[in-house]
């Protein structure tokens, strides 16, 4: 099996078009956090092909997409506190 990653990535999006097809390519990758916050459990194939969509569709001069990698020490000290979705529907590292 395939090594895979916790991936959180954040963005700002100026335009709705954009921002709306960004959301759509984390959708199928991950769970949404908050509203432009995705958390993502990604082998390396699908987090570069994820990037590669993300770059197709943003303007480098208008917008900016981060990716924060975790380790699992670092997922393991996630805490969340007000509205969140139930623990069982968030991403899991296994």
């Amino acid at each position: 099996m395939p090594a895979k990653y916790y991936v959180v990535v954040a963005y700002d999006i100026k335009d709705d078009r954009r921002r709306g097809r960004v959301s759509d390519i984390l959708s199928a990758c991950g769970s949404r956090a908050n509203y432009s916050v995705f958390e993502c459990f990604v082998t390396k194939r699908q987090l570069n092909s994820m990037k590669s969509s993300i770059r197709r569709e943003i303007h480098k001069k208008e917008d900016i997409v981060l990716y924060y990698t975790l380790c699992r020490a670092c997922v393991e000290t996630i805490e969340r506190e007000g509205l969140f979705k139930p623990e069982k529907q968030m991403v899991k590292i296994v």
